[in-house]
């Protein structure tokens, strides 16, 4: 928004330049979705903590009806592995959820509200903070799902039925 005014073929003098209307709708767009992007950031940790903890309800409502302790021997080693991999989804999803809090968490942040430039710095560091929060929230929450599946397949595929007469 500021050019170079030439003299003789030399750039000698930055003359400031009106913006445009484009430059200010532009700007006013970048200022609300800023002020947007941390309430979004922390709509979605909410939905990530709802949704871990519905899949963690569901999960040991699921297991608990199953009757795994029925159907596993406890005196072999895979049993004990096999119960190691029922519990992970719960325990992964939980660590979500603790990712998807430090969104909320506040936090000291040292800055001069006198200073423009550290009051961004500020603003930054907090919004990126947050922003790697809730990724790891999304991808751990995702990740539970390797130990569920292994889980339900070794179940279905590898667990005897046990018969009760």
């Amino acid at each position: 928004m500021a050019k170079k005014s030439e003299s003789n073929g030399q750039k000698d003098a930055t003359v400031a330049e009106l913006p445009t209307d484009a430059d200010i709708f532009w700007i006013e767009t970048a200022q609300k979705s800023t002020a947007a992007g941390v309430d979004a950031l922390e709509e979605g940790a909410k939905q990530i903590i709802t949704t871990a903890s519905l899949l963690q309800g569901i999960y040991f409502a699921a297991v608990s009806f199953s009757d795994v302790k029925k159907a596993i021997n406890f005196a072999s080693p895979w049993s004990w592995f096999f119960l190691l991999l029922l519990i992970l989804p719960a325990i992964i999803w939980a660590i979500s959820c603790v990712f998807a809090l430090k969104v909320f968490t506040p936090r000291k942040y040292d800055t001069n509200f006198s200073s423009p430039e550290l009051c961004k710095r500020c603003f930054v560091s907090m919004v990126q903070e947050k922003y790697i929060n809730f990724r790891r929230a999304q991808w751990v929450l995702v990740l539970g799902f390797l130990p569920f599946i292994t889980g339900v397949f070794v179940y279905l595929a590898f667990v005897p039925v046990s018969v009760t007469k």
